[in-house]
C-alpha cells in the first residue's frame, strides 16, 4: 500500500493506512491496452489534500505490476509522465488501496489517467482509465430490491452531449440494466439501455447530457438475471446530501481491504461496505477508534460477499462528530478483526 507520512494512520494492525473522505466516490473503468486482456475499475474519493484510490484489476494474458497516475489521457491520446505512484501488484492482478497526496479537485481536471504497466516490461501498458473532470460526474448508490442481496453504485460522467454510465454492483445477480423514467419508488418506462451487469462492472455511453439526467426524473435500475420483471437494485439520479467515504485497512494479516461510504438520509445513515469477499462476515460500527475499539454501536449487514448495505439509526453528523470506527470480523472467528 502506498505510504505517506502525512497520511493519517491506524496503528492497531501495524501498517494500516486509512483516509476519511468528504466526497462521493467516483468510479472509472480501466480498459485493455496492448492485447493484455486486462480490465479493471478504480474508485476515487478524497478530503482536503488527499485522495483514496481503490483499484481492482482482472487477470489477463499480461500481468501488471506498476500502477500510476499519469498526466494526460489514455492512448491513443497524449499520455504524459508519471504524476503519482500507486500500490504495485505482486501477482499481476487483484485489489489495492493507495492514498495519494493530492486533492480530488486537483486530479479531476480532465488531465490525468490511471495506467497499469506489464510486470517486467513497464514500457508496455496493460490497462488505462481517464479521470473525469470535476463537476462533470455524479455518483449514486444502488440499493437492494426484492431481497436480491445486490448493492453497489453508479458513476455518471459527462462526455459532451453524451454521458458515460459506469455500474459497479454485486456480480451474478442482475443482467439487464436501464435508466428508467421516474424514481425508484415510481419507476416508469425505459429511458436508456445499459450494458450487461452480470459481471459486476459495466460501462455504457448514452445519448443524453448529464445535466438532462440530473434535472429530469430518472433512476438506474438493475433486473434479476433470468427474471427481468423482478428488480434487483435501484438508485435515483439526483444530487443528494452529504456523504463520507473511508478506506478499510487490513488487520491481522487477513488480506482484506476496501472502503465504506456513509450517506445522510435524514435522521438515519446509509452504510455501504465494499471489501475483499470471503474473509469477513459480521460487521459493526464500534465506539472508539481502530486503535482503541469499544463496544458495538450499530450492527451492519453480512460482508461475506463483495458489498453490503445497511441503514443505521444515527445521523451522519453524529457519526462524524463522535468517535466511531467500522470494523469487520473474520468469518468463523469473529474475535479476530479482518479490517
Amino acid at each position: 500500500m502506498t505510504k505517506n507520512p502525512a497520511t493519517p494512520r491506524d496503528k492497531a494492525g501495524g501498517e494500516v493506512w486509512f483516509v476519511i473522505n468528504n466526497s462521493d466516490p467516483t468510479s472509472i473503468v480501466l480498459r485493455e491496452q496492448n492485447g493484455s486482456g486486462q480490465t479493471g475499475t478504480a474508485v476515487l474519493s478524497g478530503t482536503g489534500n488527499f485522495t483514496n484510490v481503490s483499484l481492482s484489476l482482472s487477470a489477463g494474458a499480461l500481468g501488471s505490476e506498476l500502477v500510476r497516475i499519469h498526466e494526460g489521457q489514455c492512448l491513443p491520446a497524449d499520455l504524459g509522465g508519471v504524476a503519482y505512484a500507486l500500490t504495485s501488484f505482486e501477482v499481476g492482478s487483484g485489489s489495492s488501496v493507495s492514498n495519494v497526496e493530492a486533492s480530488i479537485d486537483s486530479l479531476a481536471t480532465g488531465g490525468f489517467a490511471i495506467n497499469s504497466h506489464q510486470a517486467g516490461e513497464p514500457s508496455v501498458y496493460t490497462s488505462c482509465g481517464n479521470i473525469s473532470a470535476g463537476g462533470d460526474s455524479l455518483s449514486i448508490t444502488l440499493n437492494e430490491l426484492n431481497g436480491s442481496g445486490q448493492n453497489g453504485f453508479v458513476t455518471l460522467s459527462a462526455r459532451g452531449d453524451q454521458t458515460e454510465v459506469v455500474v459497479s454492483a454485486d456480480a451474478g445477480i442482475s443482467a439487464l440494466a436501464h435508466i428508467h423514467q421516474g424514481g425508484c419508488n415510481t419507476l416508469g418506462g425505459v429511458g436508456h439501455g445499459l450494458s450487461d451487469t452480470s459481471g459486476g462492472i459495466s460501462s455504457t455511453t448514452i445519448d443524453a447530457t448529464l445535466a438532462s439526467l440530473i434535472n429530469g426524473s430518472f433512476a438506474v435500475n438493475l433486473h434479476t438475471d433470468g427474471n427481468p420483471g423482478v428488480y434487483s437494485s435501484c438508485g435515483d439520479i439526483a444530487v443528494t446530501g452529504q456523504s463520507l467515504t473511508i478506506a478499510l485497512g487490513e488487520l491481522n494479516g487477513s488480506g482484506q481491504s476496501g472502503w465504506a461510504t456513509l450517506t445522510a438520509q435524514g435522521e438515519q445513515a446509509l452504510v455501504v461496505v465494499s471489501a475483499t469477499p470471503g474473509i469477513s462476515d459480521l460487521a459493526h460500527i464500534h465506539d472508539g477508534s481502530c486503535q482503541t475499539l469499544g463496544g458495538v454501536a450499530h450492527g451492519l449487514s453480512d460482508t461475506s460477499g463483495d458489498s453490503s448495505s445497511a441503514v443505521v439509526d444515527a445521523t451522519l453528523g453524529s457519526l462524524i462528530a463522535g468517535t466511531f470506527a467500522i470494523n469487520l470480523h473474520t468469518d468463523g472467528n469473529p474475535g479476530v478483526y479482518s479490517s
